[in-house]
């Protein structure tokens, strides 16, 4: 400070041109980021930016390039007298060129010129002194932003491919990345002498001795002493590497473990409380909410700053300890309590977090705004790769291993507390000289009241309807505007659309899809800025001076989310106890009666009883209002105690009497999934249903909601209830084995498969809830399946018994087979026998057969002429191929147990093992299709 250039003046400005300098400046910095017009490296005079982020950025190139095997080394460099210097004629020439308007230059030209200073000197007041046509008055609030314009030349031209650069204002710094340090300082010091000649064409100059080196070295690099001479116009200068630098506040060691850093932070806070002290101390000065200000105010920030490009939560308890302590220190002077009291105690009597919990805030909170940050922005740039703002161009630290502990990025760390698609906020959407409401009165907003009836509700809808004539007569634009969401085969859709009217004509439309990403919400607020946008033009070209936009907001106070939100709100109060208060379980005591108010003791045990249940109370309404919307809740804002609210909030959503429940058990039953649509939506709606239901009391079975849902299931998934039907165990039909089936199956078909394993199972006997049979640990195989029904004996099914020529003496297929050999051996019909015994397994029925002896099956030939009833036609394939190994040909199919008695066309019996659906072509050109019959018969044919 003793150096005379170290003092410059200070512009000081009267309140009204204060104001107008803030102005100019907000003019200036939503232009400089609306347009992208100042680099993303300059970190300084603008908004949307801090050092934090500009550290991050650091710290996070740092780590990527470790991560890349690459040395890498920093240098910064400040700017002598960078405010005093800069030229106003180039700046106004630099303004010009990025697009600013003309008004606004020839401002900033007037502001700069002509400007003078007046020192005073005790009692003496100096002469005025005219400055020069240079520099740019510090402490104004556009010498940030016009400082950043000027340096745009200079970040253009240090731009090199094995480098990086970061700047805050006049701080330049520029990270170098190689296969070694040595290779680092011949990149430094290229861009070194490009950056001199550009400040040169500026007017300024760097000042050296200001200027830093740093080589940071990873876990398996050597340190390096590698130094740096930069050549100018007053000769060469070296610049020596250091262990610890000194940049925008943060202190960077080699290895980048923050340790200085903490320690600096540490000591300069200890510093300001030695100070605080004189203040207060525990017989005088101020009171402990102001010290606990001050605190708040002064020292934790000094504490906490850059904690977010160190810390990450993981074994950090060591490296946070000297600024614990400090706080410690911080919190028993503001307290005024004894140097042995439990620093925990302390925490809670001055409402003060830990330092840990404290730090994991600040990380959470600069998490929360990632998504409101430019996507231009440097950060948002260098998020993962899952996010929409991630650039490719810039070098990402490879995917780390889940097995390798490696502590990421500061930005991958804070990425990871955040989502990809969480919303996002867009920036510069409205000018700052545009107020949030520029109609004033000429814009009205009309809204029902909230939590009416469904007569009220009625009666709405009649007002609005006769308002929409009365509207249309009287010559007013009237719009409608809707959003809407489905979800189509597991993809998100959602539209919105508008319609126009003017004297009852529709004057304008519009309907289209905005996106997976959209929800209905936004479709809704979309829908009506579109629809007010167009009506607005309409208006304006056929001189209408009212509009009337209507929009049906339902997605916003429908209830769809009230289950949701009663099960959370059940389990946190339930968690905290205080459900019995809400649910009015627990009331408030009992008054005391004359005689009992008597007795003081009796009296002050009430008074605290009373209190206690009141604080209970007051934490329960808190809880059950936390998370409610306003239009929810100006159902309740009447109300004054937990069970009231609690109260007003069911009846209101789950209905009264029977005529809710009686609307959801049709609404239930009637539920059909359409072929196009999602099963998982449509279970989810069943679902729904069924918890609307449960919260008026009522249950439903699991077995009766496994009925509903196979009910519900589109015509092609008819194989699925009729499996799960005849499945030998009845425990497998659950609403979530209905479910599962239904998934599995949809899955097989989209990948074009017939059949599936599932189904391969229940058609052995076997469940699919259970798991394949294994080795126990003492080497037992354990069981393989349900016994046999034929003979009692595991790991087979009873056909499978059948066809080895198991069960009871004249009972099995292998005897059935003998006596119709013997039977066809005495028949003299031979021709009609167009099989090998009776092994035809395909057939179609005729519905007029003698159910005395079974349902008859016509055993005819392609090569027949089709002279009879096309109703009756039938057909046989069993001479051509046994069908029990070919279940991939079939499309659906239901086993019979036991097997059925059916008669073929030459009047023997055959069993059929099964019945389902095949698709034939026939090759004399001929094409039948026959009528879907009872599941009874062996086969229902399409003929194609």
């Amino acid at each position: 400070m003793s150096e005379p250039k170290s003092y410059r003046p200070i512009s000081l400005l009267e309140t009204l041109s204060k104001c107008l300098e803030k102005i100019i400046t907000r003019r200036l910095i939503y232009d400089a980021g609306k347009h992208d017009l100042i680099p993303q490296s300059q970190f300084g005079g603008r908004d949307m930016t801090s050092c934090s982020d500009a550290g991050l950025c650091l710290t996070h190139d740092i780590h990527t390039q470790w991560a890349l095997g690459k040395h890498v080394s920093l240098l910064t460099m400040d700017v002598s007298g960078y405010f005093n210097n800069v030229d106003h004629e180039r700046l106004i020439y630099t303004m010009e060129r990025l697009g600013y308007a003309n008004e606004i230059c020839q401002w900033i030209r007037s502001y700069l010129l002509n400007r003078t200073a007046q020192p005073r000197i005790d009692d003496v007041l100096c002469s005025p002194i005219q400055f020069p046509a240079v520099g740019i008055p510090q402490g104004s609030p556009l010498s940030p932003i016009l400082s950043s314009i000027y340096s745009i030349p200079l970040l253009r031209a240090i731009c090199d491919p094995q480098a990086l650069t970061y700047a805050y204002v006049d701080d330049f710094s520029v990270l170098a990345f190689s296969e070694s340090h040595s290779s680092n300082i011949d990149i430094l010091q290229d861009i070194a002498h490009t950056a001199n000649e550009t400040l040169q064409l500026l007017g300024l100059e760097f000042e050296i001795p200001k200027s830093d080196l740093i080589h940071f070295t990873a876990c398996k690099q050597n340190p390096s002493t590698n130094k740096l001479v930069i050549h100018t116009e007053s000769g060469e200068h070296e610049i020596y590497p250091k262990i610890v630098v000194r940049w925008l506040g943060f202190y960077l060691d080699q290895k980048l473990n923050f340790k200085e850093h903490v320690r600096y932070m540490a000591n300069k806070a200890n510093a300001v409380l030695a100070g605080l002290r004189m203040l207060g101390d525990t017989v005088k000065g101020m009171s402990v909410k102001h010290a606990r200000t001050l605190y708040i105010a002064c020292v934790r920030p000094i504490l906490t700053y850059g904690s977010l490009l160190w810390f990450h939560g993981h074994k950090q308890k060591t490296l946070a300890d000297p600024i614990q302590k400090s706080q410690n220190s911080g919190i028993r002077w503001l307290t005024g309590a004894f140097k042995t009291t439990p620093t925990d105690a302390l925490h809670h009597l001055a409402s003060i977090p830990p330092i840990i919990p404290y730090l994991r805030k600040l990380n959470e909170n600069a998490a929360s705004k990632l998504r409101a940050i430019p996507k231009l922005a440097e950060v948002a740039r260098r998020l993962p790769r899952s996010w929409d703002t991630h650039d490719h161009s810039i070098p990402q630290p490879p995917e780390l291993k889940k097995h390798l502990r490696v502590i990421p990025s500061p930005i991958t760390r804070l990425a990871s507390l955040s989502h990809p698609l969480s919303e996002f906020r867009a920036s510069y959407l409205n000018p700052p000289w545009v107020p949030e409401n520029p109609f004033a009165d000429r814009l009205t907003l009309s809204l029902p009241p909230g939590g009416t009836s469904k007569e009220q509700r009625v009666k709405i809808a009649e007002n609005a309807n006769r308002l929409i004539d009365a509207l249309a007569h009287e010559g007013t634009l009237v719009g409608f505007s809707d959003g809407s969401k489905n979800v189509l085969s597991g993809v998100r859709k959602v539209g919105v659309g508008y319609s126009i009217v003017w004297r009852s004509s529709e004057v304008a439309r519009f309907s289209g899809g905005i996106g997976p990403r959209a929800d209905v919400f936004d479709a809704e607020m979309l829908g009506l800025a579109l629809a007010a946008r167009r009506s607005v033009r309409f208006a304006k070209s056929h001189n209408i001076r009212k509009i009337h936009l209507f929009s049906d907001n339902q997605a916003a106070d429908n209830g769809s989310n009230y289950t949701a939100w009663k099960f959370r709100q059940t389990t946190v109060l339930r968690m905290q106890k205080l459900l019995s208060i809400a649910t009015g379980a627990e009331p408030a005591p009992v008054a005391l009666t004359t005689e009992e108010a008597k007795d003081s003791a009796k009296v002050s045990k009430q008074v605290e009883r009373m209190a206690k249940w009141k604080q209970r109370d007051d934490e329960a309404f808190l809880q059950i209002t936390l998370n409610m919307e306003d239009s929810v809740m100006n159902n309740i804002v009447d109300t004054t105690s937990a069970n009231k609210a609690w109260t007003r909030i069911v009846e209101r959503w789950e209905g009264k009497g029977m005529q809710s429940l009686c609307f959801l058990y049709q609404q239930l039953m009637s539920t059909k999934i359409k072929e196009e649509e999602d099963l998982t939506t449509g279970f989810n709606l069943i679902k729904s249903t069924v918890s609307k239901i449960k919260t008026l009391r009522e249950s439903i079975s699991d077995f009766l909601l496994a009925q509903i849902i196979m009910n519900a299931l589109p015509p092609s998934y008819a194989i699925v209830s009729t499996v799960i039907q005849t499945s030998t165990q009845q425990a497998a039909i659950t609403s979530n084995a209905v479910c599962k089936a239904a998934l599995q199956e949809e899955e097989h078909w989209r990948k074009g498969g017939g059949i599936t394993a599932m189904f391969a199972q229940l058609l052995k006997g076997k469940s699919m809830t259970k798991k394949s049979a294994r080795n126990d640990p003492k080497g037992k195989k354990k069981d393989s399946g349900p016994p046999c029904a034929n003979c009692s004996k595991p790991s087979h099914t009873k056909q499978e018994c059948w066809a080895k020529g198991g069960g009871a003496k004249g009972t099995g297929p292998q005897q059935k087979r003998q006596n119709l050999k013997q039977s066809k051996d005495n028949s003299n019909e031979s021709q009609a026998n167009t099989s090998k015994g009776n092994s035809a397994k395909v057939a179609v029925t005729d519905k007029s057969g003698n159910s005395s002896v079974g349902p008859k099956i016509y055993a005819l030939t392609v090569s027949d002429k089709l002279s009879h009833n096309k109703n009756t036609w039938l057909l046989d394939l069993g001479a051509l191929r046994h069908m029990t190994p070919n279940w991939h040909w079939f499309y659906t199919y239901q086993t019979l147990t036991p097997p059925i008695q059916i008669q073929v066309g030459d009047g023997n019996l055959i069993p059929a093992i099964g019945v389902g659906q095949v698709h034939i072509t026939l090759y004399n050109h001929h094409s039948v299709k026959t009528p879907a019959v009872m599941k009874l018969f062996l086969f229902t044919v399409y003929v194609t």
